[in-house]
């Protein structure tokens, strides 16, 4: 804590100059720093920055005296920014899943490092060095939904920083974050569906394209789907894997079938469809496996998502079908589950949400529903005449 604070206005070489000292921590600071202000310009000039200054050492003694009194630690405020982004790390990588926690921990470095050569430690922290780590990351030439994702990011670590006391405001407060033009899900409708039916029989992709119109799955979900999930005799199908992409320790990348789930919902349990049950049964005794990924790389392991996309647009792109993506599947099941008179809530537990507002995000109204729509109010209009 910061005690016997004092800041005077001096003149040096014809300016003024601000001499600080105070006691901290057992010994004795005592710095000068130049104002720029000419000693023939207004004295007042000087005494204002002197009276901020002084104000902002009162307020940075007021917050570690409170911290103390909370028991709460003080020394991360005076440690670079860097070293709270890997202490916000360790505590938050443990909650959630190996891909999200190496994203995490790439975004915090980079911008760690960056904020280090702008400012001397976390309580040095200003909007400032935020506007000028979001113009880096335009620079570098990233999209504006990564930038945002990013700043989103940053954002948490700095909340954090400021429910413990160790900042008064968080200085990605007020930052403009860029304008991201939006995807709108284009499903295919169920003409388009069975045609891409007719595309993918007999092609590597027959199955995934399968599980995800049938099932709705996502794309991980498909891919991390494990020979030991398939329960032929009781004909169920099991979703408790999901394929994520992570890291060794000599830094090379892979791609495993993680148990843990984007959400406890995503967790269930499906039939076997009679059409998913003999393309399986057919993949299993061409593959000769009983355990392990059911879609393989080349290389082994599970198939990587980004590799199924890949595989997927080019799949359209060579038989002049519509271009969606491949997570668009997931919206046709949803849309054609609602059509078909399926309440939302079974959707919502057919698809794994953990919310009913999810849910709706996947449920595109058509032609013919909006024509029933119009119909049934026609009626009432009747009705009320």
């Amino acid at each position: 804590m910061l005690t016997n604070i004092h800041v005077n206005v001096l003149s040096k070489g014809g300016y003024y100059y601000l001499r600080t000292s105070y006691r901290q921590d057992c010994c004795d600071i005592l710095f000068w720093e130049g104002t720029g202000i000419r000693t023939t310009q207004p004295r007042h000039l000087a005494e204002d920055l002197r009276r901020r200054k002084l104000e902002s050492l009162y307020d940075e003694s007021r917050q570690e005296e409170q911290c103390e009194q909370w028991s709460l630690e003080t020394t991360p405020r005076r440690q670079p920014v860097s070293a709270w982004m890997n202490r916000w790390l360790e505590e938050h990588n443990s909650r959630v899943c190996e891909r999200t926690a190496t994203q995490y921990t790439r975004i915090l470095h980079d911008a760690g490092e960056f904020l280090d050569q702008l400012v001397p430690d976390l309580r040095s922290i200003t909007p400032s060095a935020i506007f000028a780590y979001s113009d880096h990351l335009k620079d570098l030439g990233l999209s504006s939904r990564t930038i945002r994702q990013r700043l989103a990011i940053v954002r948490a670590a700095f909340q954090t920083a400021c429910n413990l006391g160790f900042l008064k405001v968080n200085p990605t407060n007020g930052i403009p974050l860029p304008c991201v033009q939006s995807v709108l899900p284009a499903p295919y409708t169920l003409e388009e569906q069975h045609h891409l039916y007719n595309v993918i029989q007999g092609s590597p992709l027959e199955i995934p394209v399968s599980l995800a119109l049938v099932y709705g799955l996502r794309r991980g979900e498909v891919c991390g789907i494990c020979w030991e999930d398939i329960d032929f005799e009781r004909n169920v199908l099991h979703i408790r894997h999901n394929a994520v992409l992570t890291h060794d320790e000599s830094g090379r990348c892979r791609t495993v079938c993680s148990n843990v789930m984007k959400t406890a919902s995503s967790r269930r349990s499906f039939p076997l469809h009679p059409r998913i049950r003999i393309l399986l049964l057919a993949h299993q005794a061409q593959t000769h496996h009983n355990s392990g990924p059911v879609l393989e790389c080349r290389f082994g392991g599970p198939m990587r998502p980004s590799s199924l996309s890949r595989q997927f647009r080019r799949l359209l792109q060579e038989n002049n079908l519509r271009p969606i993506r491949f997570h668009d599947l997931r919206h046709s099941c949803a849309t054609e589950l609602a059509r078909n008179h399926c309440d939302l809530e079974e959707v919502q537990a057919y698809l794994g949400h953990s919310s009913l507002a999810s849910t709706l995000i996947y449920v595109h109204p058509d032609e013919q529903s909006n024509r029933h729509t119009l119909s049934c109010m026609e009626q009432l209009l009747n009705s009320a005449v």
